[in-house]
C-alpha cells in the first residue's frame, strides 16, 4: 500500500507540474482506487494539489515561464469559485459528483484533441 501511495504521489506531482491541474484529474481516480469515496477523494485531492501547485508555481516564476501579473486577474475570481465549490460539495451525492467529474474530464479531453 505504501509503495502504491508513493507511486501515485510521484505521478500526481509530475502530471500536475507538467500539465497544470491535470494532477487533480488523476488524483481522484487514484484515491478512489485506494478506497476513498467520491467526496473524500475530491476534497483530499485539493489538499494534495495545493502544496504541489505552490512548489510548481514558485519554480515557474523563478525560471521565468510566467509572471505574477499573468496570474493576478484569475486569483480573486478563483478564490470566489473555490469558496463556492467548497461550500456546496456536501449538497451533491457521490454518484452525481462522480458523473459531473467524468463529464468534465471527457469534455476537457475532447477540447484538447480538437484545439
Amino acid at each position: 500500500m505504501k509503495k502504491k501511495i508513493c507511486v501515485y504521489g510521484i505521478l500526481i506531482g509530475f502530471i500536475n507540474s507538467l500539465f497544470g491541474a491535470g494532477g487533480g484529474m488523476i488524483a481522484v481516480p487514484f484515491l478512489k482506487n485506494l478506497g476513498l469515496e467520491q467526496k473524500k477523494a475530491q476534497a483530499t485531492t485539493v489538499s494534495i494539489i495545493f502544496p504541489l501547485t505552490l512548489v510548481t508555481s514558485a519554480i515557474y516564476l523563478l525560471r521565468g515561464y510566467v509572471t505574477f501579473s499573468d496570474a493576478v486577474p484569475y486569483i480573486i475570481p478563483g478564490f470566489l469559485g473555490a469558496i463556492l465549490g467548497s461550500c456546496i460539495l456536501k449538497k451533491f451525492n457521490n454518484t452525481l459528483l462522480k458523473n459531473i467529474f467524468a463529464i468534465f474530464m471527457i469534455w476537457a479531453g475532447i477540447r484538447l484533441i480538437f484545439k
